[in-house]
């Protein structure tokens, strides 16, 4: 028995420890990720974008996905630097970008015909392959700048705000927020403030949302408000019509 245990100790110490491989930069796992995946369809979970300070939504929004065909990746100079020196990378946070993926999305009834979606690797939460893509690509695409998938990225960033004050905060209520899409469908720039209505930044609409209830947002001398009457007169005609359609009392 003595010999045995001398004998199994002496084999765990010959035999070598195991590698550990260390962990790749974000930037640089983010690009090996696409280019292992070209031609395959995938599925990106986005990281959400931080909501406005004034909007305070009922409950978290779903996670944003993206689904398409690898058809290339591009990592910016930055992100290839840091993944040459085994470093950390600007792809691992919204400071820099780390380059991005372009997902092709084809139809299969169509023929040659597909649409074509950036996305910075910096806001790529997770991939998930969904398998072969429908067709493989067929045609080059020309680099793309940094300060292109930037501006593609504030602009995304921008729509998602617009949206979010178009959803009501804390005291609006279903009946709230239907007067206020229907409203919206006429007036394309509209937001809430807090439990205010604004049309525009120059009409405010107050609760209940009634005719008597609308408004200059601001104070306004006699040329402003001459100046402003028609918008003040069309968002009224349209509130009575809202209001007939949904059945309340005007």
């Amino acid at each position: 028995m003595a010999a045995s245990a001398a004998s199994a100790a002496a084999q765990a110490q010959a035999s070598p420890a195991p590698a550990l491989t260390p962990a790749p930069a974000p930037g640089a796992a983010a690009s090996a990720v696409g280019l292992a995946l070209l031609g395959r369809r995938v599925r990106l979970t986005l990281k959400p974008l931080a909501a406005p300070a004034a909007v305070a939504p009922a409950a978290a929004p779903a996670p944003e996905t993206v689904e398409g065909d690898v058809f290339c990746v591009q990592a910016d100079d930055a992100a290839a630097a840091a993944s040459a020196d085994g470093g950390g990378g600007g792809g691992g946070g919204h400071g820099g970008h780390g380059g991005a993926v372009v997902l092709r999305s084809q139809k299969h009834h169509t023929y040659q015909k597909a649409d074509y979606t950036v996305v910075a690797l910096a806001v790529v939460a997770s991939v998930e392959d969904l398998g072969p893509g429908l067709d493989a690509p067929r045609v080059a695409v020309r680099a793309f700048s940094a300060s292109e998938v930037e501006g593609r990225f504030k602009s995304a960033a921008q729509r998602e705000a617009q949206r979010l004050a178009r959803r009501g905060g804390e005291g609006v209520t279903p009946e709230d927020q239907t007067i206020f899409d229907k409203l919206n469908a006429n007036f394309p720039d509209m937001r809430w403030q807090g439990r205010l209505i604004v049309v525009a930044d120059r009409v405010a609409i107050q609760p209940p949302y009634q005719l008597s209830c609308v408004a200059l947002a601001h104070d306004a001398d006699e040329k402003e408000a001459r100046q402003f009457a028609t918008v003040l007169a069309r968002v009224r005609e349209v509130l009575i019509k809202v209001r007939a359609d949904l059945r309340l009392a005007p």
